[in-house]
């Protein structure tokens, strides 16, 4: 029986089992061999852009199939198959499966929902994690597992600043590609930065909405608003109205609830206020000090204004981030204090829960998801992949280059997403002339309500501006069937991404956290509350969100490689002996020579290529008597990791061969012929082979603002010209036939 492969759809979220008929078998379908385990992660953020990014996207791997069979016995297409060899049958029979699905002729759209990927990708990606993705997940829980510095008091509530980063744990990586060394230490300090500031959002949120008054005072402004609010005609009188104003408000401030946000500036400040941001955070952001100088701002405040930004200036469609995860959710005043509905919504009997969800997902599918926000684009380039800002021209306005068209009904093509969720809402026909008017009038109210959003500029450009809305804590909310995700409003029981009138939101109910509970309270909290009990058998609350939950602390990472500067490399190592490094990923320049203090823990991202190796690193813990020490080995898909992996006690016990050097060995007597001529050429051309940089070989000068010489001139250039001529190979026929 073939084992197959799942995948599923981006835009529908129907799952598929994968599998190929080949005359009388069935077979997995023939995948493109993935060489680069960080492309997973590439596709997936890859497809967080929504409808109408010009960025280009990340092929993903090419997938051939035949039968996309349905888990849940979807589709019109049926596929018999023997029980005993898993062989396709014409027909049902007793020793048959009968399975459901659809056929798939490898045009890379989705056979459930017809939709077509974009810039060559495929609409299907599989369920498949990389190196990367396992290892960004175990780091955390392996540094977490470490003893805290000598001399270090770890915080007595875990959302209280630590005196060091993590307190001073330290976990040491070894990984055997330069290149794999820098990106995962990369991928581990944008990680521990977006985790410590999901953990703070989720806090703040959480602490804000419990309140703060005591149950007499709350039940005395309780009974004066009951008194008031039975007054007859109450509304129309202005001082009795103002009061029962007042008091609500206070009551909200006492008593908490997922309604009382917190603005934007608040949160803003009181991140900026911790020492991981006026202390730690600015050694990793200091490159960026150049375009904070005239933020008009404090530092620390311009990198939470960053660190806010890369969480909310775009809501993923199926990546993590504090909203799909139902951590947090944007407070917009204008939605809020909406009242009056259209006429067209009376007419179909919607509610007022129904037009403010709208308006809401206006502003996140054609405002956050176009980047109209009020950001400049040098900082966009430090936070977010790609994309660029744009303002927003009101309807009926051309837009010019850089802006974005409000949404409205265009007369051909697909239409924007907001159009569709219009359309099944209210059962309109975008392609009727009168239903194409009523869906533009609905959307010019609603460009005159959320205008005040929106700050214009001294060209007259709008764009959304941040300080103009709150963050809230969720509690009452919405999973989407489509992308398995939160989602915080369901207009007309839709989730927002509808296209059809079938895709109702499911609603979900969060927990409300003990902020002011210890590792422990939390511990328990996690493990015992039935909100979190339903999410998790739900498969919504996962080991990110406990993480998150106990309050994720900030861990500094750095890479310790060849390709780092020598003085570089000496600062690392004094951080991390310093305990302001808790995360060093080491290439093999880690394996000796190099003294970094004492380490309980190293982690390996894969099988070194030697058993000398891998007792090198392991050596690296416990060098200190401590009594207990780490050693964890991460077996990727190679020959050698499962090797190890399946017969781990055959490999430890390999005998450590002597070192021996294989002079005719091909790549060393290339090394040298390469050595040789680029020697002589710099010998020619009065070049310093000590001094010379990379980037002046290949014409990329280390000051940015130094103008690059023009092609002819570039040392590489040259010096390929230079091995090209008849005479270069004369002149150094001699010495190479010494060398090979």
């Amino acid at each position: 029986m073939p084992v197959a492969e799942l995948q599923s759809c981006n835009a529908c979220g129907e799952a598929f089992i994968a599998i190929e008929e080949r005359g009388d078998r069935l077979v997995p379908p023939a995948n493109r061999q993935v060489t680069d385990e960080f492309l997973f992660d590439a596709v997936r953020d890859s497809e967080e852009v929504d409808e109408g990014d010009e960025a280009t996207a990340v092929a993903s791997p090419e997938i051939v199939l035949t039968h996309c069979v349905s888990p849940l016995g979807k589709g019109q297409t049926l596929l018999f198959v023997d029980r005993k060899d898993g062989s396709p049958r014409d027909g049902d029979g007793p020793d048959h499966y009968k399975l459901t699905g659809y056929r798939r002729s490898g045009d890379k759209t989705c056979p459930a929902c017809g939709e077509k990927g974009s810039h060559g990708t495929d609409k299907l990606y599989p369920f498949r994690f990389g190196a990367p993705f396992v290892i960004s997940n175990a780091a955390p829980m392996l540094l977490e597992a470490m003893p805290a510095a000598d001399g270090v008091k770890v915080p007595a509530l875990p959302q209280q600043p630590p005196e060091k980063p993590a307190s001073g744990k330290k976990l040491i990586s070894f990984t055997d590609s330069r290149q794999g060394t820098a990106r995962m230490a990369a991928k581990l300090q944008a990680e521990t930065e977006r985790n410590f500031v999901r953990s703070f959002i989720y806090q703040t949120v959480q602490h804000n909405a419990a309140g703060s008054g005591d149950g007499g005072k709350i039940a005395e402004l309780e009974g004066q608003l009951a008194a008031l609010t039975a007054l007859p005609d109450w509304r129309e009188n202005g001082p009795i109205a103002g009061m029962v104003d007042k008091i609500e408000r206070q009551l909200l401030e006492m008593k908490g609830g997922a309604s009382r946000p917190v603005p934007w500036q608040t949160l803003r400040q009181s991140l900026a206020d911790r020492p991981e941001l006026t202390e730690w955070l600015p050694e990793v952001w200091g490159r960026r000090a150049e375009l904070f100088e005239h933020g008009g701002s404090s530092y620390s405040s311009q990198i939470a204004q960053a660190l806010l930004f890369r969480e909310f200036l775009r809501r993923p469609k199926t990546g993590n981030s504090a909203e799909t995860m139902g951590l947090a959710r944007l407070v917009y005043p204008e939605i809020e204090k909406a009242t009056v509905l259209p006429k067209l919504f009376v007419e179909h009997g919607k509610t007022l829960g129904d037009w403010k969800g709208l308006l809401t997902a206006i502003i996140t599918f054609s405002i956050r998801n176009y980047l109209v926000v009020d950001v400049s684009r040098e900082l966009l380039n430090w936070i977010m992949r790609k994309g660029f800002p744009r303002s927003v021209v009101g309807p009926g306005l051309e837009p010019a280059k850089g802006q974005q068209a409000w949404p409205h009904v265009n007369n051909a093509g697909h239409q924007a997403r907001v159009i569709q969720l219009l359309s099944a809402g209210l059962s309109l026909d975008p392609t009727s002339t009168a239903d194409r008017h009523d869906i533009n009038e609905i959307l010019e109210k609603a460009w005159q309500l959320l205008r005040p959003l929106f700050r214009v500029d001294s060209n007259g450009l709008q764009a959304r501006d941040f300080d103009r809305l709150s963050v809230a804590a969720v509690q009452d909310a919405f999973l989407c069937p489509i992308t398995r995700r939160v989602v915080d409003v369901a207009p007309f029981g839709l989730t927002p991404y509808a296209e059809k009138p079938d895709q109702l939101a499911v609603p979900i109910r969060f927990p409300k956290l003990p902020t002011d509970g210890d590792s422990a309270t939390r511990d328990h909290f996690i493990a015992t509350d039935p909100d979190v009990t339903e999410l998790r058998q739900r498969g919504i609350w996962g080991d990110l969100h406990d993480r998150i939950a106990l309050f994720s602390p900030y861990a500094r990472s750095a890479e310790h490689s060849a390709q780092i500067s020598p003085e570089r490399l000496r600062a690392y190592e004094a951080a991390f002996k310093a305990d302001r490094i808790n995360l060093l990923n080491c290439s093999t320049t880690m394996e000796m020579g190099v003294d970094i203090g004492s380490v309980h823990g190293v982690m390996m991202t894969n099988v070194p290529p030697s058993i000398a190796n891998y007792r090198q690193r392991v050596g690296r813990a416990g060098r200190r008597g401590q009594a207990v020490s780490l050693a964890f080995t991460f077996a990727r898909d190679r020959p050698l990791d499962r090797e190890a992996f399946r017969e781990p006690h055959k490999f430890l016990s390999r005998v450590i061969a002597a070192p021996s050097v294989d002079l005719n060995s091909r790549p060393i007597v290339q090394r040298h012929v390469n050595a040789y001529l680029l020697a002589r050429f710099l010998k020619q051309n009065s070049g310093n082979a000590l001094r010379l940089t990379c980037g002046d070989f290949f014409g990329c000068p280390a000051n940015t603002d130094t103008k690059r010489p023009v092609a002819i001139e570039r040392p590489a250039v040259m010096f390929a010209d230079w091995l090209s001529r008849a005479t270069t190979a004369e002149e150094t026929f001699a010495a190479i036939s010494r060398l090979t």
